[in-house]
């Protein structure tokens, strides 16, 4: 039983989800959502102010929790909402209130974008439908071939099968940029997490290579006047929550 959808903002495959599986668990494509966006803010004169805006909505889908959401977003709709009103207006109704689940503490562990589904899509219309409507007794016998070959492609006992993955390969740059990350000189505090089992590392972002408990205690309170300010505070500092167990540290958040 799927736990979450992802997908784009087809009202057809929400309800088709809802009414099938009982569940109203869905994941706004966060790739659609910019693609979508940055249309609308291209009616916008001013190239500085669309840079900004676009840079805003960019660490808003980087928020949490629901709550850092909800809180970020009322800022950001009090920076713009003035000198932006038309894109504001519209923001609000289609991102903020219709289509909201865009941004990363949404449902932890699960991808951002649909983009490997689109993919898949893209290869059933370039090698087996070549992108023409068939009769439906037609698509089931393509369906049906196609499930044949993907079978045997993927078959383990096959020369040279196509690899299914069950969770996102890590490349060899990002060990390489591991790496150096703990050969840097960058200071990295440990204080044990609300979590039971679980202990949250704090690390100076960009090119900062020190930060004080007080720098923390302001990044947890988590108390902003402005989005500006939110923005200042918020990604100051980088957070991980890791496991006691260090077997376990793909659960980390």
């Amino acid at each position: 039983m799927p736990e979450v959808l992802i997908a784009d903002g087809s009202g057809a495959i929400r309800n088709a989800f809802t009414k099938i599986f009982n569940n109203s668990k869905m994941v706004m494509c966060w790739a659609h959502m910019r693609r979508n966006g940055n249309k609308k803010l291209n009616n916008i004169e001013s190239y500085d102010a669309r840079q900004e805006m676009l840079d805003d909505i960019d660490k808003l889908q980087l928020c949490e929790s629901e709550t850092i959401f909800k809180n970020a977003s009322s800022l950001f709709m009090k920076k713009w909402s003035k000198r932006e009103h038309d894109f504001s207006e519209y923001f609000e109704k289609e991102w903020l209130k219709t289509l909201d689940s865009w941004y990363e503490g949404y449902n932890n562990f699960t991808p951002s974008t649909n983009n490997s589904l689109e993919a898949t899509n893209r290869v059933i219309k370039d090698e087996h439908t070549f992108r023409e409507r068939h009769p439906l007794s037609r698509f089931f016998t393509i369906a049906n071939d196609i499930v044949n070959r993907w079978s045997k492609s993927r078959n383990q006992n096959q020369t040279d099968p196509i690899i299914y993955s069950i969770e996102p390969p890590i490349a060899l740059q990002k060990w390489t940029n591991a790496y150096h990350f703990a050969k840097s000189s960058k200071s990295v505090l440990q204080i044990s997490s609300k979590r039971k089992g679980f202990t949250d590392y704090y690390i100076p972002a960009g090119e900062a290579q020190n930060i004080t408990t007080n720098e923390i205690q302001k990044y947890k309170r988590k108390i902003w006047t402005s989005f500006d300010q939110f923005k200042d505070l918020q990604f100051r500092i980088w957070k991980v929550t890791l496991s006691d167990n260090a077997s376990e540290w793909k659960n980390g958040l």
